[in-house]
């Protein structure tokens, strides 16, 4: 354990591996429960797009504060939640990812069905 000592920016800093090690068991225990759904293509193709725009913004935003405040745990911290916010915007299976499903044919069947010719 980490001896206490106040910092100049008045923070205290504290070992906090016991609550990551926590948060991470409870998110993996969360997604395990969640119901599994399809995902189609385009809902793929939206859920990598607002990864990147998010995780982007977030850290963006988390630099400006970090810049203009002087102080990098909160940098971290902007950054940290913001990777959170993330995680819950993508990870779950909303219904928004599966707007566009695809058809496919049922299990053991060979046949291909005709198409239309069109004269």
């Amino acid at each position: 354990m980490m001896v206490s000592k106040q910092l100049n920016n008045g923070y205290t800093p504290i070992d906090l591996r016991w609550l990551h090690c926590v948060s991470l068991f409870c998110l993996l225990w969360w997604s395990s429960l969640t119901p599994t759904r399809p995902q189609d293509y385009e809902g793929q193709r939206l859920a990598e797009l607002l990864t990147t725009v998010l995780l982007m913004f977030v850290g963006i935003v988390a630099w400006v504060v970090g810049y203009v405040m002087q102080d990098l745990s909160l940098t971290a911290y902007i950054g940290l939640g913001g990777t959170a916010l993330t995680f819950l915007a993508i990870v779950p299976p909303w219904p928004f990812y599966n707007k566009n499903p695809q058809i496919w044919l049922p299990a053991g069947t060979t046949e291909v069905m005709p198409q239309k010719k069109e004269n």
